[in-house]
């Protein structure tokens, strides 16, 4: 989810080894989800910025236990602020329009 952090758009490619079920949301509706599930929101605000460091530490070796927990903070912080920055609800509407993401294709 790396998009939500870069004000881009987030590929669509899926690949599944067994049926099952997606689920998917525009970025511009997790504001819409904090009202309704506080707690989830935190916890997404939590993983998901750690998952995009862990992608790009991997790609260089590293892995999320080698940084120290202040570098962590500051790099999670820092991604919180460019996903505010990216004001996705503000650009609910040209989401819609682009059918971002999966959206194209359902």
């Amino acid at each position: 989810e790396r998009p939500l952090f870069s004000s881009g758009m987030r590929p669509a490619d899926i690949v599944a080894l067994t049926d099952g079920y997606v689920a998917t949301m525009l970025y511009s509706e997790l504001d819409w989800l904090a009202c309704d599930m506080p707690e989830l929101i935190r916890k997404l605000n939590h993983r998901l910025p750690q998952a995009a460091i862990e992608d790009e530490l991997f790609e260089s070796g590293l892995y999320l236990e080698d940084l120290e927990e202040p570098e962590l903070k500051r790099q999670t912080e820092g991604l919180l602020a460019k996903q505010r920055a990216a004001k996705w609800r503000e650009r609910h509407s040209e989401l819609i329009a682009m059918q971002e993401g999966m959206y194209a294709l359902l």
